[in-house]
């Protein structure tokens, strides 16, 4: 089954007042003497907001944890840079901002922020912000003016991008920008309607007239994904725990090239008629090979740490958890001998939690029934259970099936 899911993610500008700095290259280093600090911080909104979600979002759109969250624990991407632009009307060359780096501090307002510095000249000049995640998987960017004025919009150019990754490679489709009267005044969330993000698609323009000003985004996808619905059978959960340490996808075929990583062109079309700005999608393919080198982990313990620095792996329940890949359109071809590969390792626990397997593999290859255009998903539903329960001893409890549909 596809669904097409958009995601949306709440995102803080904290901007100081300075000079404008001079255009730079791609490369170039910026003079940030007497610069501000620029925060952006994704929202962390539960995911029992969904419902709320709709009347204030346009639709089709989910808050960043609502899309994000794995059983009860969101999966932020902590080493995620984000690269954004602040161009103005015309064909100047916008502010090519230093890669936003991430910084995850709970107990700061706000937290889990992005930041990075920027000199702007005038309180009261109109920006269009755009913008893509995460720019390390680019190897380089580029952006233009949309006939002629970077009003009406902006084309993307990413280069390099892996064609089979764990992230999800995402442009801004909408902005929306907020001042808050004083710092007593708490932040709006992103589904309330003071902010009328539901208005707000297809739309880039920004203010910052005050000191501490903040921005709320829309993003679209313009990968497709495969996503996992893991779950352990009732009845097994009752005799054994699974807890995942790595999941990790790949694809190869009999000895043809596959595609190894595109080459992306997004132009963005400014809209008043809140429709999505995407004009177009184009990937190309960069680099040809007969497998993908590296693959791409879905879930990883050592990424998932406890309060004491100890890696978490990803215990399975009863309740599905879902984990994606993300994928090149392009990857996924017409060669019949094409194939994905899922690698699960794990450690079974018995009912008195001691480990009794570790570091057990499991593999699963399939091919999906078609073929997934952006932002489309397919679901793979994966449920961990012995076969023929009742009938096996205790010994053959541990060393479960992981059976995909």
């Amino acid at each position: 089954m596809k669904t097409n899911y958009h995601k949306m993610w709440k995102v803080t500008l904290t901007m100081m007042l300075g000079v404008l700095m001079a255009a730079c290259s791609e490369d170039g280093v910026q003079d940030l003497k007497g610069s501000r600090e620029l925060h952006l911080v994704m929202g962390t909104q539960k995911p029992t907001d969904v419902i709320d979600v709709t009347r204030a979002l346009p639709d089709g759109y989910l808050t960043y944890s609502a899309y994000n969250t794995v059983g009860t624990e969101l999966l932020l991407p902590l080493h995620a840079e984000i690269k954004a632009f602040l161009a103005t009307q015309g064909t100047d060359e916008p502010i090519r901002l230093t890669p936003f780096s991430f910084t995850d501090d709970t107990n700061s307002s706000p937290a889990r922020s992005w930041s990075t510095r920027v000199k702007i000249d005038d309180p009261n000049k109109t920006y269009y912000l755009y913008g893509f995640m995460p720019s390390e998987e680019a190897t380089s960017v580029s952006i233009e003016p949309y006939d002629g004025d970077y009003k009406k919009g902006a084309k993307l150019g990413i280069k390099g991008i892996n064609a089979i990754t764990p992230n999800d490679i995402c442009v801004i489709v909408g902005v929306q920008g907020y001042t808050r009267p004083d710092d007593q005044t708490p932040l709006p969330s992103i589904e309330n309607n003071v902010l009328a993000m539901n208005t707000r698609l297809g739309k880039f323009d920004i203010k910052v007239p005050g000191e501490e000003n903040y921005a709320y985004l829309l993003v679209d996808h313009i990968f497709c994904n495969f996503k996992f619905r893991m779950k352990i059978d009732e009845q097994y959960s009752q005799l054994r725990t699974i807890k995942v340490k790595q999941m990790k996808l790949t694809a190869s075929t009999d000895g043809s090239q596959l595609v190894k990583s595109v080459d992306v062109k997004v132009t963005l079309q400014h809209t008043d008629d809140n429709t999505s700005p995407l004009a177009s999608i184009v990937i190309e393919d960069y680099e040809m090979g007969s497998s993908v080198s590296d693959p791409a982990m879905l879930y990883d313990e050592s990424e998932h740490k406890d309060v004491n620095n100890n890696p978490v792996p990803l215990t399975l329940t009863t309740d599905p958890k879902d984990l994606r890949g993300y994928l090149a359109p392009a990857v996924i071809s017409s060669d019949p001998s094409l194939k994905f590969e899922l690698e699960t390792t794990y450690d079974v626990y018995d009912r008195k939690r001691n480990r009794i397997r570790e570091n057990e593999v499991a593999t699963n290859t399939f091919k999906p029934a078609e073929t997934l255009n952006p932002g489309e998903e397919y679901t793979f539903n994966i449920i961990v259970t012995p076969t023929y329960l009742y009938r096996l001893g205790e010994q053959d409890l541990d060393s479960p099936s992981f059976t995909i549909n």
